[in-house]
C-alpha cells in the first residue's frame, strides 16, 4: 500500500513540477564570486517546520532562534525570490526568466524542520540537523538533498526521478529509503532499522552499522548497503 501511495505521490508532484517547469526558471551559469561582505537582504516569515524548494534555486537549511530567509549576493535579484506559506510549510521560488553568471545565496533558518521538500534541478543543502523526532525528506526531479550530519528518531527518504539524497553521517533508529526512477540515495552512518525499496534502474548505497534490514528490487536497480 505504501509503495502505491508513492507511485501515486511522484505521478502527481511530477505533473506539479512539470507545470512549474513550464514557467520557464532557467538559470544558465552560477557566480563563483565569494560572498565575504556581499550585500544582505532578511525576510521575515511566520514559524514553519517544512521547506520546499522549488526550482533550480540552491539553498542552505540551519537551525536558528527565530524563522528568516536570508538573501545574499546581487541586489538585482533579491526581488526575484519568492516565499510563500501555507500552514507549517514554506517553499522558495525564483521568478521566471533566464539567468546568467548568478550571484545569490539563499539560507533558511528556523527552530525546528520536520520535512525537507525539493522538487526540479536545484539542490537544498543542510550541514548540520539534531533532531529529537522524525524526518522527511523528498526529491523530486533531478535536483540533490545533502545532509552532513543527521540525528532523528526515524527518517523517511524518498526519491522520485533522476535526483539523489546524500547523508554522510546519521544516527536513527529506523529509516524508510525509496526510489522510484533512475535517482540515488548514499548514507552512512547508524541505524537500527532499514527498510529499503528500489523500483526502476535507481540505487540506495553506503556504509552503516545497522541490526536489521529488509530489502526489496523491481528492475534493474540495485542496493548495496555494507554493513560495518
Amino acid at each position: 500500500m505504501k509503495k502505491l501511495i508513492l507511485s501515486l505521490l511522484c505521478i502527481s508532484l511530477l505533473s506539479s513540477c512539470s507545470i512549474n517547469f513550464g514557467r520557464s526558471v532557467n538559470i544558465l551559469s552560477f557566480s563563483s564570486k565569494a560572498y565575504d561582505n556581499a550585500p544582505k537582504k532578511e525576510i521575515k516569515v511566520k514559524n514553519f517546520n517544512s521547506i520546499t524548494n522549488e526550482g533550480p534555486l540552491q539553498i542552505y537549511y540551519a537551525y536558528a532562534d527565530k524563522p528568516a530567509v536570508v538573501l545574499e549576493g546581487d541586489t538585482a535579484l533579491f526581488n526575484k525570490v519568492q516565499t510563500k506559506q501555507e500552514g507549517s510549510n514554506l517553499t522558495i521560488s525564483m521568478q521566471p526568466g533566464t539567468y546568467h553568471n548568478l550571484w545569490l545565496r539563499i539560507t533558511i533558518y528556523s527552530n525546528d524542520i520536520k520535512e525537507i521538500n525539493q522538487t526540479g534541478s536545484g539542490d537544498i543543502i543542510c550541514k548540520t540537523l539534531k533532531l529529537r523526532h522524525d524526518l522527511d525528506l523528498n526529491e523530486v526531479g533531478s535536483g540533490d538533498i545533502r545532509i552532513n550530519q543527521l540525528i532523528c528518531d526515524e527518517l523517511d527518504a524518498e526519491v522520485c526521478g533522476s535526483g539523489s539524497i546524500y547523508i554522510n553521517n546519521i544516527k536513527a533508529n529506523e529509516a524508510d529509503l525509496n526510489i522510484i526512477g533512475s535517482g540515488s540515495t548514499e548514507i552512512n552512518g547508524s541505524i537500527t532499522k532499514v527498510d529499503a525499496d528500489v523500483t526502476g534502474s535507481g540505487s540506495i548505497y553506503g556504509n552503516l552499522s545497522y541490526q536489521k534490514i529488509k530489502e526489496n528490487k523491481t528492475g534493474s536497480g540495485n542496493i548495496n548497503l555494507s554493513k560495518k
